[in-house]
């Protein structure tokens, strides 16, 4: 019990930068931006009774059923970690390669995963300390920056731009959240309160992001967090403080694409212990291999890898159900 306690808040930040992720990055989705808002809170909303599923389903059960949560949190994480690699690429280093910066992280990955459990909780929460703070000091500063006005629609929102908008939300962020059940058994409280934390937060990045721009100006950017970032001044002699939401990037990433391997890398090796030894060495050269010398993932319409993002912790619940 005691232990349980301990971990109620690491476990808490764990789950919020989970949710965070790399859906931040992105974060409005390029296509139906004038209902970004109208999609985010219908996608929250319409989700708050699947969070709780997913927090209880065990990945424990038949072969297949093992197989198919390990590839599916390995996808996601792979996606994260491509992401998260695409916008160093353009934005922190376009004049050299992906190279890298790739290994650096997969260099993290690397350390996180070996290490005990509790070393990525305490990681955690330190990490969400810093990204919420970030958040609420970036969103104060760029305050002379923002218009209410820009967060009103000049066109009549549509259902199909805000179908895309939620779907993409919850396929980039809430659908994903099935993986962690491959780390920690976490109950309804933690989970929803990690969830609605993360979506307050998601939702100050992309209040500011269309405050600063408007919804004309911002579908020509690619990252719009940042590029809200880069307007800030603070005083004489600060200023582009894009630089703090690379951090935030980082911070959320890492401990997304930790928390995909080490939940894979759980499951598998209850089912197959000799899979073990070689578990890591083998994913993360395949990470390695896959956002260094491939262009997979690089600016791929949602719409494409919807599929995998939705789809699979759908038909996990149901062959639970089934079993």
């Amino acid at each position: 019990m005691d232990n349980r306690i301990n971990n109620f808040l690491p476990r808490i930040a764990l789950i919020s930068l989970f949710f965070i992720g790399n859906t931040v990055i992105n974060l409005p989705f390029s296509q139906g931006i004038t209902a970004s808002l109208v999609g985010f809170a219908a996608a929250f909303i319409i989700s708050t009774p699947l969070i709780i599923a997913f927090a209880r389903y065990n990945p424990s059960g038949n072969t297949f059923s093992v197989i198919l949560f390990c590839l599916y949190a390995l996808f996601c994480g792979i996606v994260t970690l491509r992401n998260y690699v695409t916008f160093s690429d353009k934005i922190i280093l376009p004049e050299i390669s992906s190279f890298f910066p790739t290994l650096l992280f997969l260099a993290l990955l690397w350390l996180i995963c070996r290490e005990k459990q509790s070393v990525l909780l305490k990681l955690s929460l330190i990490f969400c300390a810093l990204v919420l703070t970030l958040i609420i000091l970036l969103f104060f500063f760029s305050l002379d920056n923002m218009s209410l006005k820009a967060l009103i629609p000049k066109t009549a929102v549509s259902l199909k731009d805000s179908l895309y908008q939620g779907v993409s939300y919850f396929g980039m962020s809430i659908a994903q959240s099935i993986v962690i059940a491959g780390l920690f058994k976490s109950n309804k409280k933690e989970m929803l309160s990690g969830y609605i934390i993360a979506s307050l937060f998601l939702l100050i990045c992309l209040l500011q992001s269309l405050a600063t721009f408007g919804y004309t100006l911002i579908t020509q950017l690619n990252y719009p967090y940042s590029a809200a970032m880069s307007v800030i001044s603070f005083g004489d002699k600060f200023s582009r403080m894009e630089g703090f939401s690379y951090l935030l990037y980082f911070s959320c990433t890492l401990i997304k694409s930790a928390v995909c391997i080490i939940s894979a890398k759980n499951t598998l090796t209850l089912r197959f212990p000799k899979v073990k030894k070689y578990f890591l060495p083998l994913v993360l050269g395949i990470y390695a291999i896959v956002s260094i010398f491939t262009k997979v993932f690089t600016n791929l319409p949602f719409l494409q890898v919807a599929p995998f993002m939705i789809i699979p912790p759908f038909v996990l619940i149901a062959l639970k159900k089934k079993n």
